[in-house]
C-alpha cells in the first residue's frame, strides 16, 4: 500500500483488535456495536470533533433497532421527528397524494428525521461508555501496511506526533474522499448526474408539520423536510444555466424562497449544493481492511439511502467480527460481508 511521507515525532505503538478510521455515523455505530461485545476498538478521526452541520437527515427503522440494541434509541428519539410521512402538492397548492409515516414491526418509525450533529455526539458518548473503546479526534491516517497477520496503521495527530496502531482488522469509514480506499488502490465506478439542488437548513421555522412536503412544479421542483429543534430543510432544483455558487447567494435564495417564506426572517444554519452520485467500489475488502459507508458507495441524497446503507454495512460486519473474536465462527464468515453488502448496495 502507498504511504505518505511526513516529518514527525514517534511514540510507542498501540495494539487493538479493530481500528476504525472515521468517526461519522457509520464508524461510530460500528464502535458501539463492537464495544457492546467488549471488542478492543480504536476510532481515529482527522477532524477535531464531530460534525457541527446537518448533512444526513433521515434514519430508518433498521438503524433505530441497532440504536436500541446498543442502548441509545431512547436518547436519540428525544431529538428526532419520528414516522415522518410525505405529502405531494401540485403547482397550484392542492394535495395530489399523501404517504403516511408508520411504525414498522421493528417498533420504530419507517423513517425518522434526525439532527446529525446531535446523533454523532450521542454516538460518541455511547462508544466511550465501553472500556474497550477509544475515540481519538485530531488523528490523521498516514499509511497502512497489511502484514497478513496484522495491519499496521501510521497515525499523525494535530501536534505532529506519529504513532503506529497494530490492529487485527481495519474499517475504512472515512467518507467519500476516503484515504483508506485510496491507500488500498480501489477505484469507485459509476456516474454522477448533472442535476444539482440547493439545500438550505433553517432553524425555528414557522412550519411544524411532521412530514415532508414535495411541490411538484415543473418550473422548479421543491421540497421541505421536517427537522428536529423546529427546523426544516428546503431543497430547490437548479435549472440549466444556473451557477451553483451564485444560487447560494442571498439574492438568489431570496428569489427561491419567495413563494414559501420571507427570506430575510429566516434563521439559516447551512446552505449547500448537492450533486447526485451513483458510485460504488468493485470490492469492499482487501486483506484485513474493509470499506464501509461512503468510503465504499456514494448514493443520490433522495431516498436517504446513504447513511442507512452505511449502517447496514456496519451491522452486517460487526456481528461477524464478534462471532470470530469470540471463537463461535471461523474467519471465513468475514468473507460473506462483501457479496452480501455489495449486491444490496448496487441494487439500491
Amino acid at each position: 500500500m502507498n504511504a505518505l511521507t511526513v516529518s514527525h515525532h514517534s511514540v510507542p505503538s498501540k495494539v487493538t483488535q479493530v481500528l476504525i478510521v472515521g468517526a461519522g455515523p457509520t464508524g461510530l455505530i460500528a464502535a458501539n456495536m463492537l464495544g457492546l461485545a467488549e471488542i478492543r476498538t480504536i476510532v481515529v478521526e482527522r477532524n477535531s470533533s464531530t460534525s457541527d452541520i446537518p448533512k444526513g437527515i433521515y434514519i430508518d427503522d433498521e438503524f433505530f433497532r441497532t440504536l436500541d440494541t446498543v442502548g441509545l434509541a431512547d436518547e436519540i428519539a428525544e431529538h428526532c421527528v419520528s414516522a415522518a410521512g410525505v405529502t405531494y402538492f401540485s403547482r397550484f397548492g392542492f394535495c395530489v397524494t399523501r404517504v403516511r409515516g408508520f411504525i414498522t414491526q421493528n417498533g420504530y418509525g419507517n423513517r425518522s428525521a434526525i439532527w446529525q450533529p446531535e446523533l454523532e455526539r450521542i454516538l460518541v458518548r455511547g462508544a466511550r461508555r465501553f472500556a474497550s473503546v477509544t475515540v481519538q479526534f485530531g488523528e490523521n491516517l498516514l499509511d497502512l501496511d497489511d502484514r497478513e497477520a496484522v495491519v499496521v496503521a501510521g497515525i499523525l495527530n494535530d501536534s505532529g506526533v506519529r504513532q503506529e496502531i497494530r490492529a487485527d482488522y481495519v474499517l475504512g469509514c472515512d467518507g467519500g474522499k476516503s484515504l483508506v480506499r485510496k491507500l488500498l488502490g480501489i477505484p469507485m465506478e459509476g456516474r454522477s448526474y448533472k442535476q444539482p439542488w440547493v439545500v438550505v437548513d433553517v432553524l425555528n421555522d414557522s412550519d411544524a408539520s411532521p412530514f415532508s412536503k414535495y411541490f411538484i412544479n415543473p418550473k422548479r421542483p421543491t421540497d421541505s423536510i421536517p427537522a428536529p429543534f423546529h427546523g426544516r430543510r428546503f431543497e430547490f432544483m437548479l435549472l440549466p444555466g444556473e451557477d451553483p455558487e451564485t444560487m447560494l447567494e442571498d439574492r438568489s435564495l431570496r428569489r427561491l424562497f419567495a413563494p414559501f417564506r420571507d427570506f430575510d426572517n429566516l434563521e439559516i444554519c447551512r446552505r449547500a449544493v448537492y450533486t447526485f452520485h451513483a458510485l460504488c467500489v468493485r470490492t469492499m475488502r482487501k486483506g484485513r481492511v474493509f470499506l464501509l459507508g461512503d468510503a465504499a458507495h456514494l448514493m443520490p441524497p433522495f431516498g436517504a439511502s446513504g447513511m442507512n446503507s452505511g449502517h447496514r454495512d456496519a451491522s452486517n460486519l460487526c456481528w461477524k467480527f464478534v462471532a470470530v473474536f469470540q471463537g463461535v465462527a471461523s474467519m471465513a464468515t468475514l468473507e460473506t460481508y462483501e457479496p452480501e453488502r455489495l449486491d444490496h448496495t448496487q441494487a439500491t
